[in-house]
This record gives structure tokens, sequence and C-alpha cells, in this order.
């Protein structure tokens, strides 16, 4: 339990420093995490392991609504899927690249998302296959893709 006393003493030090201007200026959505890490003492990297002690350290601009990632893996299922999920579900999303498709999407587990009002998507964790599955329907609950990643 004492990692969770320093970690709330490092929190409290740095919020009693008031406003901090951002130590990225440039980058927009990234900006107030680094800068939040940079005063933890957490050096920037992009490892799968935790920050500190085993913590993910997280943070967000004040009213921002939105979700915070915790991680982002690529399906093992199948193969290429991220390119298959762009492709065959995105939109082109931009003025810049109207060649390319983009696919924004927030899904959960306990409840069914609605992208780009044409798919509903959902997360199922197959405890059996020990994978979670993003199930994608169409609006008469028929399902069009299937794709997984492994536990």
């Amino acid at each position: 339990m004492k990692i969770i006393q320093t970690l709330k003493d490092k929190f409290y030090q740095i919020k009693d420093l008031g406003f901090v201007e951002c130590t990225r200026p440039n980058n927009t959505d990234g900006g107030i995490g680094n800068t939040f890490e940079d005063l933890f003492g957490v050096v920037e990297n992009n490892k799968k392991e935790a920050d500190y002690e085993g913590f993910e350290i997280k943070s967000q601009r004040l009213f921002n609504t939105s979700y915070i990632s915790l991680f982002t893996k690529s399906p093992d299922y199948p193969v290429k899927a991220n390119s298959f999920l762009r492709e065959t579900y995105g939109e082109i999303r931009g003025a810049k690249h109207p060649e390319k498709k983009k696919l924004y999407a927030s899904v959960f587990g306990n409840k069914t998302s609605i992208i780009y009002s044409k798919y509903k998507m959902q997360l199922n964790v197959d405890r059996k296959n020990e994978r979670v599955e993003l199930l994608i329907k169409d609006f008469d609950n028929k399902l069009l893709s299937k794709v997984h990643w492994d536990f």
C-alpha cells in the first residue's frame, strides 16, 4: 500500500503547482497527459507495461467527454483486421485525404454502439475460447462480421 500513498503524494505535489503550461503545445490530443507524465517523472514510451510501478498514468482536460483508452491492440483475427474493418465499415471522413476511409468507433461490452447510423457493434467475452470478440451487425441483428483478440 506504500505505492498508493506515493502516487497520492506525487499527485498532490503536481496539483499544488496550479496551472502549468503544456510541455507539448503541438500535441493537441495528448499534450495534457504528456505534461502530467513529465511532471510525474514518467519518461514517454510506447511500451506495453504500465507507466509507474504497475500503474498506467492517465489524465484528460476538464469537462472533456472523450473516453480514456488504456491500450490499443490490433485484433488477432482475421489477418490485417484493422484494414478489413476500416475498408469494410469505415467512411471518407476528411477533405485532406478523400481516398482514405476512417473508422471511428467506441464499443462496449454492456451495450450496443451505433456506428455511422449503419452498423451495430458490441464486444463479447468468449471465455470458453479465451477471446474478446467484436460483433458487427446490421439493424436486423444479422451478424455481418466478427473479429477477435485472443486472451
